[in-house]
């Protein structure tokens, strides 16, 4: 069992992780942006840098429109729902 003093250290860490995670995600985000410009620039869509193969293409997806079913057929929508129950942690 976790004294109240060792909870109190890893939700400290978690914090920290966090922020680390979010700078992180924020550098990849951006150095990924610097990348599909130079390769839009470039009029490419695959870039051979090194022992790397960059590939930045376009692609079509079907998805289907839950709120559009839902503001048209309302009662059918209502049928098919289902409640789901499952856990979240947060430390503030």
């Amino acid at each position: 069992m976790l004294s109240k003093k060792e909870l109190e250290l890893r939700a400290d860490r978690n914090v920290e992780l966090k922020a680390q995670i979010d700078a992180l995600k924020a550098e990849y985000d951006a150095n990924t942006d610097e990348i599909t410009k130079e390769m839009e620039r470039r009029g490419v869509s695959e870039l051979v840098v090194g022992n790397r193969i960059l590939r930045y293409t376009v692609y079509e997806q079907s998805r289907f429109d839950s709120g559009k079913f839902k503001k048209a057929f309302p009662d059918m929508y209502a049928s098919f729902q289902k409640i789901v129950t499952g856990h979240r942690f947060s430390v503030s």
